[in-house]
C-alpha cells in the first residue's frame, strides 16, 4: 500500500490512481474545450487552406441547381383560399 502512495508535500500522501484521474479529468476538459474548433476547422479546411475559390463554386454550382429545380416545378396550391 505505501508504493500505491506518492507524496504530494506537507507529509500529505496521495494515491497515485487519484493522480492519475485528475490527469484525465484535466486532459478531458482541456479537450472538450478545444475539440470544437479543431472539428470546425477539420470540416472547413478547404476554405482555411486557400481553396476558397473552389467552395465558393461548389455553393454557387448548389444554388444554381436549387433554383433550376424551383424553376421548372410546377405549382402546388394545398390550401383552399375561398373559406
Amino acid at each position: 500500500m505505501a508504493d500505491e502512495m506518492k507524496p504530494f508535500g506537507l507529509n500529505i500522501k496521495v494515491p497515485k490512481r487519484t493522480i492519475k484521474q485528475s490527469q484525465d479529468t484535466i486532459q478531458s476538459r482541456v479537450n472538450s474545450v478545444w475539440q470544437p474548433l479543431f472539428n470546425f476547422i477539420e470540416e472547413n479546411q478547404n476554405v482555411f487552406n486557400g481553396n476558397i475559390a473552389e467552395e465558393i463554386e461548389k455553393y454557387n454550382l448548389m444554388s444554381y441547381n436549387t433554383g433550376a429545380i424551383l424553376r421548372n416545378a410546377s405549382p402546388k396550391i394545398n390550401f383552399d383560399i375561398k373559406g
